[in-house]
């Protein structure tokens, strides 16, 4: 299903007016969207649905799954920027809560940011600046 469930980047396209970003969109949120996922499509024309075959439950499992981090349990958030948004500004932004949020954590509470992929934007930032100023 996950084939069939998804909001991936599609690339670019160059206009005189602009980049014109592409986006391939078809993520399923809800119960009924999983149910609409086409399964197979046939020569003949017919078609097999997802809801055809299973029942779809849209709610939550309870799970024994257990994060760690640097040993300890842990829990994952992952941000990304949307659309336009400006990966370096929402980069500050998260590591100000990060930093905000550890002054007011109970003891054995820790909060951190994690593979900040700005990181690399940041790098190519200073060597332009660092190849055109020398």
């Amino acid at each position: 299903m996950r084939r069939r469930s998804f909001d991936l980047p599609g690339g670019s396209v160059q206009t005189e007016g602009g980049e014109i970003l592409l986006r391939t969109k078809g993520q399923a949120y809800r119960g009924a969207d999983f149910e609409g996922i086409l399964l197979r499509s046939r020569r003949d024309g017919t078609q097999l649905w997802l809801r055809e075959v299973a029942p779809v439950v849209d709610g939550f499992a309870e799970t024994d799954t257990e994060g760690l981090f640097d040993g300890q349990p842990s829990v994952l958030i992952q941000v990304f920027r949307v659309g336009d948004q400006n990966a370096l500004a929402i980069s500050k932004v998260v590591h100000a809560f990060v930093e905000e949020k550890k002054a007011r954590l109970p003891e054995g509470l820790s909060i951190s940011a994690w593979q900040d992929d700005a990181s690399y934007l940041r790098s190519r930032q200073q060597l332009l600046v660092k190849i055109k100023n020398p």
